[in-house]
């Protein structure tokens, strides 16, 4: 089982990248399909978002989830697939190379891409011998654990097969036994004798499946069921939106929001009872747990690097698995059919419908028990490091992790950095986020009690956070206030429940100064808040809408700040408080010296990190 068929994650076949990557298919009883889909392609749903992504369908869930639509010249968003859903209905052949917008495109190609390969120019991997082949296929067998245990619970055998360089895979499942714990997995189907077991929908025994087949071209997602005699039984399909195919590099680069890759070289591991020498890769998903990629370090006889092991976590919602490839071989163009079987059906006279989407709520992320993992992300242990052996691209040096703690300044995201300092005279964390966006949008900093990316805790309560947004005249305000679970569904009255519970930062108890500007296409936010004693670290998350209303964040992800002393010139860059680009003030004010106001902030801002990170630095004997 090697697919993510949901928006964030990469489970088997991506990185179980949320973004982070996904987990199992939250709420999927509740979805309101037309009918239930086969317990086979249980894993292909393992995002939190998939019910975001089946409810809404693709156009407003890549809405809401900060995915922006989209599609090649004369493509609606959300219409059929064409022939063999390849592209778009209209003027303009697809593009190819394109990866999927947000933590989507951490891991998967763009749903109405045309295809991915090593020659895509400009990518971290471009022509690496250690990418996935374009067109393959092996027999993938995989094996769940339980956090803590070496116990085999479930496991699975299917046959996959690629041609990504057309944007298509097709993964046969042949063989399920064992109980399969994962949190809104779909329902255990009586029928082909399958058993809750102690009658919790959490862990279901499907040691009795059909066999089944996924097909996924682009944005269209088929899903067929075979009769005992090998007929097709059932054939439906979903239209998937930007969700494309999982591309080739995925492993070995940190593109995408929320993710982080850490090269690991090269290493003896036992592989089919043998040592196999590979080289591996970690790969780090919006949920803060890692996936671990080895790839066969010297070609065979075929002269293919092929991947051999992946580590999968379980993300918050299920067990962690350990997967494995074999019986690889290289594809070739007279065997395109296999990938269009729901053609042939629907020509010799069978049906295979679109799936129907029903109404719904936002996503479910922290409403259910964590689940742990054994593959959670240590800080200590992680580092950044892009290497991909690709002969024409420069990687840069390894540095920490983006999202773990940093001296001053840190790059969060593509297009985010975070600079930071403590200032002991006031026990004040100084912190300034910034954001490249073209638009006018809101932007906020959350205060998180634990080391999980959540908006609000798990199990229930209100999070907190420093909220701010532009009025009708793209002047900012910045206010602070709790952020209930309510909020996170877009009810009008939930919504204007959180708007009446913020308060002017200037207000609100603990605060001293605060700034926010829009300056040639960058978002600044910066405040100060003080606290009884320093913390040892501080958990905290951003997000950035997509305009100034209220809605689903375009970037969101989680960072920690390590406490460091400021400098004396850090001073400068933290007192004071000022509201939007014409300089206004609010805050308490006048006890510290102000923040750098107008347009001369965005400039300085970046020299005054400097100096403070010099400064820390001459300090230290």
């Amino acid at each position: 089982d090697t697919s993510l068929v949901t928006l964030c994650r990469p489970n088997v076949d991506s990185m179980g990248m949320r973004a982070n990557l996904c987990v199992a298919l939250l709420g999927l009883l509740h979805v309101g399909l037309a009918a239930p889909l086969p317990p086979a392609f249980t894993k292909q749903f393992r995002c939190p978002f998939a019910k975001v992504w089946l409810e809404h369908g693709p156009e407003r869930a890549a809405e809401m989830l900060g995915a922006a639509p989209h599609a090649g010249p004369g493509r609606q968003l959300g219409g059929d697939p064409v022939t063999n859903g390849t592209g778009g209905s209209g003027g303009g052949a697809p593009v190819r190379c394109l990866i999927a917008p947000g933590v989507v495109g951490a891991a998967h190609q763009l749903g109405y891409g045309a295809g991915y390969g090593s020659d895509c120019p400009g990518t971290p991997a471009q022509q690496s011998p250690y990418l996935w082949p374009s067109r393959w296929t092996a027999i993938v067998e995989a094996k769940n654990v339980g956090f803590q245990s070496d116990v085999v619970t479930y496991e699975s055998r299917a046959k996959v097969w690629y041609a990504l360089d057309k944007n298509w895979k097709r993964l046969d499942t042949f063989y399920q036994r064992g109980v399969q714990r994962d949190m809104g997995q779909l329902p255990c189907d009586q029928s082909h004798g399958q058993s809750l077991v102690n009658g919790s929908d959490f862990a279901c025994n499907r040691s009795q499946s059909a066999n089944t087949t996924m097909l996924h071209r682009n944005n269209r997602i088929v899903f067929m069921e075979w009769a005992a005699n090998g007929s097709i039984a059932s054939c439906s399909w979903l239209n998937a939106g930007v969700l494309g195919n999982i591309r080739p590099d995925w492993f070995m680069d940190d593109r995408g929001d929320s993710t982080g890759v850490q090269y690991l070289g090269d290493s003896l591991v036992y592989y089919l009872g043998e040592p196999r020498l590979v080289k591996q890769w970690r790969k780090k998903d919006f949920a803060n747990q890692y996936f671990t990629m080895s790839v066969q370090r010297l070609p065979g006889d075929d002269g293919v690097h092929w991947p051999l092991i992946l580590n999968i976590p379980g993300e918050g919602f299920g067990d962690d698995f350990l997967q494995h490839w074999h019986s690889h071989r290289v594809l070739n163009e007279s065997e395109a059919s296999e990938f269009l079987l729901d053609e042939e059906h629907v020509r010799n006279g069978g049906s295979c419908p679109q799936r129907a989407s029903s109404g719904g709520n936002g996503p479910p992320t922290g409403q259910v028990a964590h689940v742990p993992s054994n593959l959670e992300v240590e800080p200590i242990a992680f580092i950044t490091s892009v290497y991909t052996g690709s002969p024409i691209w420069t990687p840069p040096s390894p540095s920490g992790t983006s999202g773990g703690p940093s001296a001053t300044a840190q790059q969060l995201a593509t297009g985010i950095s975070a600079t930071s300092c403590f200032d002991a005279a006031t026990s004040s964390l100084r912190l300034s986020v910034s954001f490249e966006t073209a638009s006018v949008a809101w932007a906020a900093v959350g205060f998180r009690t634990t080391e999980e990316c959540l908006m609000t805790p798990r199990g229930g309560g209100d999070g907190e956070m420093v909220y701010a947004t532009p009025d009708n005249s793209s002047a900012y305000q910045v206010h602070y206030g709790p952020l209930s679970p309510d909020a996170k569904h877009f009810q009008a009255a939930a919504i204007g429940n959180f708007l009446q519970r913020l308060t002017p930062i200037g207000d609100a108890a603990g605060f001293s100064s605060s700034s926010v500007e829009h300056t040639n296409g960058q978002l600044v936010l910066g405040f100060s808040r003080s606290y009884a004693s320093m913390p040892s670290v501080f958990n905290l998350s951003y997000a950035l809408g997509q305009n100034g209303n209220v809605g689903y964040h375009a970037k969101r992800g989680c960072f920690t700040v390590t406490p460091t002393a400021c400098p004396a010139v850090c001073l400068l860059a933290g007192g004071g408080s000022q509201q939007g680009s014409g300089g206004s003030q609010q805050g308490s004010g006048g006890a510290e010296a102000p923040i750098l106001s107008g347009a001369h902030h965005a400039a300085v801002s970046g020299a005054l990190a400097a100096l403070c990170l010099l400064a820390g630095l001459l300090a230290r004997p």
